[in-house]
Formats: C-alpha cells, sequence, structure tokens
C-alpha cells in the first residue's frame, strides 16, 4: 500500500516538473515581467571648502620656501558649483560622481606698487634708503575636481569617498630667480568621510571631512584635512513603468 502511494507520488512529480519547466521556457507561455532601468538621480549643487590644516594638532601648513608663488590655502579653499548623478545600487548602497567647478587662483606674480623711503643716518651723514612694496597679482584659472562617493542609505546617510583635487594643473617656476623654470604639479588626491543631512525633500546637506597627506608643496611626511559643506538638489529621473510582456506564437 505504502509503496502504491509513493510510487504514484513520485509519477506525479515527474510530471509536474516537466509541464513547470514547459511552461517557463516556452514562448507561447504569458510572462509577466517587471523590467526596471538602472535607477539614477541627478543633482545640483555649490559647495563650500576649507583651508588645509595638520591633522593632528590643525596648527599652520609648512610648504617648500623655495616655491614662494604658490599659495596652497588660495588654491584649495573657496566655492564651486558642482552636478553629477547617483546610481541606486539597492535600497541600501549608491555610488556618486560629482566635479566640482571652480575659478581660484593657481600662482601669485609680485608686482612693484611704489617704494618706501627710510633714513638712516651715519658717521658720514644721513642715508636715504628705498625699499619696493609689492602686490600679489593672482593667476587665476578654471579649475576641475572630481569627487566618487560610496552612499550607505540610512536613516542618516554617510559614506566614503575619493576626490582629485586641481585635476592636471600644474606651473613653472624659477629658484633662483633666472634659472630654468621648473614645473610643480598640484593634483592631489584625498580620502573622504562625509554625511548627508536631509533639509528638505529634495534639499540635502554633506558635511564633509578630507585626508591627504600629499598636500603640494608641503611635506611628504605631514598629514591633512580640509572640510567641506555642500548644499545640493536632488533631481529625480521619470522612473521607467512597469511592462507586461506578452508572447505568443
Amino acid at each position: 500500500m505504502e509503496e502504491s502511494i509513493l510510487l504514484r507520488f513520485n509519477n506525479v512529480r515527474m510530471g509536474v516538473f516537466p509541464i513547470l519547466i514547459f511552461c517557463i521556457f516556452q514562448p507561447g507561455q504569458m510572462v509577466i515581467a517587471q523590467q526596471r532601468e538602472p535607477n539614477l538621480t541627478g543633482t545640483i549643487g555649490i559647495t563650500w571648502r576649507s583651508t588645509a590644516m595638520n591633522f593632528f594638532n590643525f596648527k599652520y601648513v609648512y610648504t617648500d620656501p623655495r616655491i614662494s608663488s604658490y599659495d596652497y590655502e588660495r588654491n584649495v579653499q573657496g566655492l564651486s558649483i558642482n552636478i553629477g548623478l547617483i546610481y541606486q545600487i539597492s535600497s541600501k548602497l549608491s555610488l556618486e560622481y560629482h566635479p566640482n567647478i571652480r575659478y581660484d587662483q593657481i600662482t601669485f606674480d609680485r608686482d612693484t606698487v611704489g617704494w618706501t623711503k627710510s633714513i638712516v643716518g651715519t658717521q658720514t651723514g644721513d642715508t636715504v634708503i628705498y625699499q619696493p612694496i609689492y602686490e600679489q597679482i593672482p593667476n587665476k584659472e578654471s579649475i576641475l575636481d572630481h569627487n566618487f562617493n560610496l552612499v550607505f542609505r540610512k536613516k542618516l546617510n554617510w559614506g566614503l569617498g575619493l576626490s582629485i583635487i586641481n585635476t592636471g594643473k600644474s606651473f613653472q617656476y624659477e629658484n633662483p630667480i633666472g634659472s630654468p623654470p621648473k614645473t610643480e604639479n598640484i593634483q592631489f588626491v584625498t580620502y573622504n568621510a562625509f554625511a548627508v543631512i536631509p533639509v528638505k525633500k529634495i534639499l540635502f546637506l554633506e558635511l564633509k571631512a578630507l585626508y591627504t597627506n600629499n598636500l603640494p608643496t608641503s611635506d611628504p611626511n605631514d598629514n591633512h584635512i580640509m572640510y567641506s559643506a555642500r548644499l545640493f538638489y536632488k533631481v529625480r529621473f521619470k522612473s521607467p513603468k512597469h511592462r507586461r510582456i506578452n508572447s505568443t506564437t
């Protein structure tokens, strides 16, 4: 009796499985599918970035005195605009890219704008000494920074990222004056941690810390940190509709 029941069950099972496979793979079967395109969101924002500071004590950054025409503070600190994309991998993870576009100082020239007069008394009489008064003339250029973020989607989104600052930028200098010019590359990389705070439904505030150990013209053994605040809108693209696909022979 038991063998008869078991035999019937096996026959039913062996008959049902081929039918299921046939229904799935036969072109005459109606298939209901939900097809989704990649979930992309655009961003438009503005970023303010601080100057670089010593990572451990926030003191002044010592730079190479031989390259006096480069001012790292005026080069990295300031405002920029950005337009980017967010690709949602899952409900908990996103990838983001946005460039910072800015117009900032690369180097500066010194221009003589006047003279100071001083009189030095000596045993043989007074000597008049003239010393020049210099003014720094900034050399500004359009600068592009690249930002890559891995965003962990929680109640408060946070993430890790990498930035390429001063992409492809360099300048030439002479030391001593009159010697063959040397080229100084000022592109550098930062490693970042950030949090994203919702301000309104589509308006967000990103607070970021940027760490680097290769700030231009500084001691390569030093560690530096910068901070930035980015206010941005999310521009949501229209979600594709779910499509019902019917295929018949």
